[in-house]
């Protein structure tokens, strides 16, 4: 946490629910923790499959996925979250 004055501030933005940013930061920390070889030998998927189904094998939310992480990724790789590899 970089900034940890900002953490109550976070958790009550609109934007997705407490559960999804609870899993987001759990997943933030355990991907710190992954190799190179790790995330390659996984299962492909899109981008989107893997945010709605596979992130802590629970998933997130359409809403966070909608409102955060489709304009994100979208702006960043220029393509639908269907279109982009998971990996």
């Amino acid at each position: 946490i970089r900034r940890p004055q900002d953490l109550l501030q976070g958790l009550t933005a609109p934007i997705g629910s407490i559960t999804d940013k609870v899993k987001v930061g759990i997943y933030r920390i355990l991907a710190t923790t992954w190799t190179v070889e790790d995330i390659m030998s996984r299962e492909e998927s899109s981008t989107f499959q893997y945010l709605k189904e596979r992130v802590l094998g629970l998933g997130l939310s359409e809403e966070i996925i909608d409102k955060f992480f489709r304009p994100f990724y979208q702006g960043i790789y220029l393509a639908p979250l269907e279109e982009q590899s998971s990996r």
